[in-house]
């Protein structure tokens, strides 16, 4: 797969929007525990002190990176010369 999608818990606490919790979902973004989710997304929401929301993520997977910098060793990008 070439990316790892997540549903991330953020708390605003007054200064912006911090990532709390994460969990790894498909290419729906449909959590893969999706009760262990809930549960979680509702303790924030009970015990914390903040304002919680959920956002969808998505970051390209570590092998794909690997092959983007070979990608770059081999075809380089292509220097001007202006006189």
């Amino acid at each position: 797969m070439r990316y790892t999608y997540y549903r991330v818990i953020q708390g605003n606490y007054g200064y912006g929007w911090d990532d709390e919790d994460y969990h790894e979902c498909g290419s729906d973004f449909h959590p893969r525990d999706y009760k262990a989710f809930k549960e979680n997304l509702k303790a924030y929401r009970e015990n914390g002190g903040g304002t919680y929301r959920v956002i969808k993520r998505r970051e390209l997977n570590n092998a794909n990176l690997a092959s983007t910098e070979q990608l770059r060793e081999v075809y380089p990008a292509h220097k001007s010369t202006i006189g």
